[in-house]
């Protein structure tokens, strides 16, 4: 099972390494790849998970305790109920990550993003208006501290799995 966790991150981290714009974000290179753990996506995860998104994990850890002290009290922020809304709605699966990546630290549109996206979010509107409220939600709870805190428990994670793609 551990080991299916760790494929699957794999997965996911060399599939962002590629599409990523300049973020902060704690980063090592193995074998000519970029692997990194980049803010924009932390504080979309931090946003789904805090509004219950049933396709992130149940694992129970202490990165998780973190995040319900850190941020409990804004599980009912507008970012939160807003991207609820938006994934009930079709903003889901690979969408939310894909949008995330087009966007700055300060979410704000470095890159045309494809219609597609925009239309699974349902409009220009609509993903204007979620960009606005993560970039509100990351200064009323002082995000950028809290990834910061976090940048030893990040290397170990990255330091992991290097450790693996290091045998490939």
């Amino acid at each position: 099972m551990k080991v299916n966790r760790l494929k699957y991150l794999s997965i996911s981290v060399l599939l962002m390494c590629n599409f990523t714009a300049k973020s902060a974000q704690v980063k090592v290179t193995v074998n000519s790849l970029n692997i990194m753990i980049d803010s924009r996506i932390e504080l979309l995860n931090i946003i789904q998970y805090l509004g219950d998104y049933n396709l992130l994990n149940n694992y129970s850890c202490q990165y998780k305790n973190d995040i319900n002290l850190f941020f409990g009290e804004y599980k009912n922020d507008e970012a939160v109920t807003f991207f609820r809304e938006l994934a009930q709605n079709g903003f889901n699966y690979d969408a939310p990550v894909n949008v995330i990546l087009y966007l700055s630290d300060s979410f704000n549109i470095t890159q045309n993003i494809p219609e597609e996206l925009v239309k699974r979010a349902g409009d220009q509107d609509k993903l204007g208006k979620f960009f606005t409220l993560c970039r509100k939600f990351s200064e009323k709870t002082n995000f950028y501290s809290f990834f910061e805190k976090h940048k030893i428990s990040y290397h170990s994670l990255l330091d992991s799995v290097t450790s693996h793609l290091k045998k490939f």
